[in-house]
């Protein structure tokens, strides 16, 4: 309670009369006396407890100002949310009423289940309560012209008294969270204090307002029911949609992960093993890419091979991803963008290997697709006569082409062991 009324400190411009009903049960003054100095509090203690909606209206008949608002113990207004129902309120003949906020209030926190907030719907009112009882500014003449809340209810008196102020009053909806309405894991409002009592409850509001046979009134309500159902059930199954690609995803970064992982945990190379490939792979500003190709590629197996990565002037952070999450992958930073074939070339002459393979940093292989069949491939093209995806090049100084999709190229290193290799000279490439 001490948190519903210091709400109200929050609406200053307004003249706030404060009468609070206490429906027997433990004294409340306590609670009361801080605000004292600064509301006026009038405070009726009930010795025989009366029931919610009997004691709302004692409440209301005490009453002496022209408007009316309801607060629960547990709700609160927002800031300045009272100020600005009264700021609209332009005819005493008319009901005020802003959006509110459902909240699940949870050991975890709070959580916003729904924010009511539309204009007047009569069509839907008639099925549903679409306006909280809290955020509503009321004229008192017309409540008690009415003869107050329907005490036989026993919930829905809130509804069952807008339907009985719409007959005579225009409803206007002030656009404006104005107020929050709490819900607590036993609350009425969230289902869970079983379905019996609303079941009651729906049942005499039903027989109240639509004994008459208002068919015309019935036909309404589905259709305004239909049309504010539909975007709901496309939201449901959007959300579905996102959901399941979430899920889909999470499965392809932990088949990923293991495989980083499996990586790892593997040396790329071995004292015993002899280099025998370089795949060389050009990038410029492509981290988006080589996100997918770097595992992949590093995924190969059964022969010894080195992956360089020679970047030219990238202006995002591949070289610092590249150095941070794959210290195994050899990285060439370069300052300037010397184009995609001196690249290429950059990286065959930084590599011993015997063999080199020119691969697309937007190309993705599989462990045991292209990646695995370069290097069988290069290390066996001798035994294997009608490969002819390997070309030669007789000088790593000169790449003979690497434009184009360069997926997957491999170039045969072939020195002569006479020749220094400060005096290598590319020769012409054999006809193909």
């Amino acid at each position: 309670m001490g948190e519903a009324v210091a709400s109200l400190l929050t609406n200053r411009r307004a003249k706030l009369e404060v009468i609070v009903v206490n429906d027997g049960g433990v004294t409340v003054s306590d609670v009361l006396r801080p605000f004292e100095p600064h509301l006026d509090i009038s405070l009726i203690e009930m010795t025989e407890p009366v029931g919610r909606v009997a004691a709302a209206n004692r409440g209301i008949r005490r009453a002496s100002s022209t408007w009316l608002v309801m607060l629960d113990d547990d709700d609160v207004y927002l800031p300045g949310g009272i100020d600005a129902l009264v700021d609209a309120a332009s005819d005493i003949g008319s009901v005020y009423f802003g959006a509110v906020d459902f909240v699940q209030l949870e050991a975890q926190g709070r959580r916003l289940l729904r924010r009511f907030g539309a204009p007047y719907d009569a069509a839907l009112m008639a099925f549903e309560n679409q306006i909280p009882f809290i955020g509503c500014l009321m004229p008192r003449a017309q409540v008690l012209s009415l003869g107050g809340l329907d005490e036989t209810l026993e919930c829905f008196e809130d509804w069952d008294l807008y339907l009985r102020l719409a007959q005579k009053c225009p409803f206007v909806f002030v656009d404006r969270v104005v107020a929050e309405y709490r819900s607590f894991e036993s609350a009425f409002a969230s289902g869970r204090g079983g379905v019996s009592p609303q079941l009651a409850g729906l049942t005499r509001i039903y027989v109240k307002h639509l004994r008459c046979g208002e068919a015309e009134l019935l036909a309404r309500a589905q259709v305004a029911v239909k049309q504010k159902l539909l975007p709901r059930q496309v939201k449901i199954e959007a959300a579905e949609a996102v959901r399941h690609a979430r899920e889909q995803a999470l499965a392809d970064r932990e088949r990923l992960t293991d495989q980083i992982r499996a990586l790892h945990s593997n040396p790329l190379l071995s004292v015993q093993q002899q280099l025998r490939v370089a795949i060389v792979i050009v990038n410029f500003n492509g981290r988006h890419h080589l996100e997918k190709c770097i595992p992949a590629v590093l995924a190969t197996r059964h022969v010894a091979f080195e992956v360089i990565v020679v970047d030219n002037a990238s202006r995002d952070d591949s070289v610092q991803w590249l150095r941070s999450n794959w210290p195994q992958v050899r990285v060439i930073a370069e300052g300037t963008n010397h184009g995609f074939g001196h690249g290429n070339q950059i990286g065959i002459q930084a590599t011993e290997a015997e063999y080199v393979a020119l691969l697309n940093s937007d190309t993705v292989v599989t462990p045991s697709g292209s990646c695995t069949c370069w290097c069988h491939c290069c290390c066996n093209h001798r035994s294997e006569p009608l490969v002819r995806s390997c070309a030669c090049c007789t000088d790593r100084n000169c790449s003979t082409r690497a434009g184009a999709a360069c997926r997957g190229r491999v170039l045969a290193l072939m020195w002569t062991s006479d020749s220094p290799s400060s005096s290598r000279r590319p020769r012409r490439m054999p006809s193909q």
